[in-house]
């Protein structure tokens, strides 16, 4: 699923990010709500992989990475050209109306996904025969969550202004239920070994919105924008269900999966966090107009677009991380490795480009805003590494189910960016908030560094556990540390 204006994968993260993503690496119990792991080493030595392709094998990783990238850059792409042709095609008042319409459904899609992208990548890997329930189960919750929300908006929101008519108001609900299925499917196929269909859906998705936008601006000139959003999602939506249903399940009983009182704290958990991680981005347009105006908030929003996308590209790593952990997590170490070296990758050479090319591309939008938003912009790619640091931090503290660490750092980072931003908006305009996120941002990738170098150090022995032989003496085998450390 997509941002309403550039079409970039919402929940990559999805997150998307995260803007909008991470698995569990330990067989057994997560802590509730995150709290450190007793013995990761021995967890690990005696974790039993769950059954599947192994992830380690060589550019297995990078490969499934790169084809989220690839689904995250065309989506952007398919996206600004379907506004283009919104534009042009279009009424201003219908445009304004419709993006209004799907960034409150996209919004409502977010809050209802319940962040059950992470719990999938986790742990459906490993629940045996009961990863068709896992599944369906989430939907229902995911889709009647959905509905009270979407009913809501519809009810109590400004429907006397959004919506052209009452028809529009009843099926808004409808909309923010497909959106969010659609949107928690990518997860799915991605924790089921599935990555290389996301692109194929959702470009697919992407050019069959655009065609019936150009087939309904004669007959639909009120209702066309919203229809060819939400239709083609449903259809897509209707195609991997009916797969889900029909696929064949594993029969073996669950091997890496907590009991329901743990999965409920998980999922609680990671709903948290993924309310703290959607505050920032709703809250930093709304800091703008009140401390500087309308017209500042363009000035913001352009450049801040291109640094969200490149998170976006690293959360793409991410996901694909937290769901080879789970099913691998004897190669935690080596998966860590790969992707740290993937995300600090896409951090150097995009924060490079953004800086070196960025300020010409707002160039193309004017010189106002080449003048207004270039230092944010430039600022925004100087902190691509650290983001990269502390996405694949992130990604690794979910694996062990630190889950408060997690929502420790997102909240000390979020109120770092608001708090700071508001500091510097008066002296520096949207340049100040540039200078905030890069501030905040290397200060927590400082904080995490340590812990995550630790979690890459290959593995290494550091005694024998004592396991009964045949005569009922004890024998030894080699025991092997995982380099697992907390946040410190």
């Amino acid at each position: 699923m997509a941002d309403p204006v550039t079409n970039a994968p919402v929940t990559a993260p999805v997150t998307a990010a995260d803007p909008g993503g991470a698995p569990g690496i330990v067989a057994g119990p997560v802590e509730a709500a995150g709290s450190a792991v007793s013995d990761p080493a021995a967890a690990a030595v005696t974790a039993t992989p769950a059954v599947g392709p192994a992830p380690g094998r060589k550019g297995r990783l990078e490969r499934r990475a790169l084809a989220l990238m690839t689904d995250t850059a065309a989506n952007a792409l398919l996206g600004m050209v379907f506004w283009v042709a919104a534009a042009r095609l279009y009424s201003a008042d219908q445009v304004g109306r419709a993006s209004a319409i799907i960034t409150a459904a996209t919004l409502l899609c977010t809050l209802s996904q319940l962040n059950l992208g992470n719990v999938y990548a986790r742990f459906l890997g490993g629940a045996g025969h009961r990863q068709r329930r896992m599944v369906f189960t989430g939907y229902a919750g995911v889709v009647g969550l959905a509905v009270v929300l979407g009913a809501g908006y519809a009810v109590l929101g400004p429907g006397s202004v959004l919506f052209a008519d009452a028809w529009e108001a009843w099926l808004f609900p409808v909309a923010v239920a497909v959106l969010t299925v659609f949107v928690l499917q990518d997860m799915i196929l991605i924790s089921l070994d599935r990555a290389f269909w996301v692109p194929v859906e959702n470009i697919t998705w992407g050019v069959a919105k655009l065609g019936m936008l150009v087939a309904l601006a004669a007959s639909q000139p009120v209702h066309g924008i919203v229809l060819s959003w939400i239709v083609p999602a449903l259809v897509a939506l209707l195609g991997v269900t009916a797969y889900l249903l029909f696929r064949k399940w594993p029969k073996h009983p669950p091997v890496a999966i907590p009991d329901r009182r743990e999965l409920t704290s998980a999922v609680g958990g990671e709903y948290v966090i993924g309310l703290v991680s959607t505050a920032v981005p709703l809250a930093l347009p709304l800091l703008v107009v009140h401390e500087l105006g309308l017209a500042a908030n363009a000035y913001f929003s352009v450049p801040w677009l291109f640094a969200t996308s490149l998170s976006l590209l690293m959360w793409n790593v991410a996901s694909i991380l937290l769901v080879e952990a789970a099913n691998r997590p004897d190669q935690l170490s080596a998966l860590l490795r790969r992707a740290l070296r993937m995300s600090l990758l896409v951090g150097v050479v995009g924060g490079l480009g953004i800086w070196l090319v960025g300020p010409w591309l707002l160039s193309l939008l004017g010189p106002e805003y080449a003048e207004s938003s270039a230092w944010l912009l430039r600022l925004t790619g100087l902190a691509a590494p650290a983001v990269a640091i502390v996405v694949v931090w992130t990604t690794a503290a979910r694996s062990q189910g630190w889950l408060r660490r997690v929502l420790a750092l997102q909240l000390c980072v979020g109120v770092g960016v608001l708090g700071l931003s508001a500091l510097l908006l008066g002296p520096l305009g949207v340049t100040g908030i540039g200078a905030a996120f890069l501030t905040v941002q290397t200060i927590a990738a400082a904080v995490v560094v340590r812990s995550l170098l630790r979690m890459v150090r290959p593995p290494r022995r550091t005694g024998r556990h004592r396991h009964p032989g045949r005569s009922g003496r004890a024998r030894t085998a080699p025991a092997v540390e995982t380099g697992a450390a907390p946040l410190s």
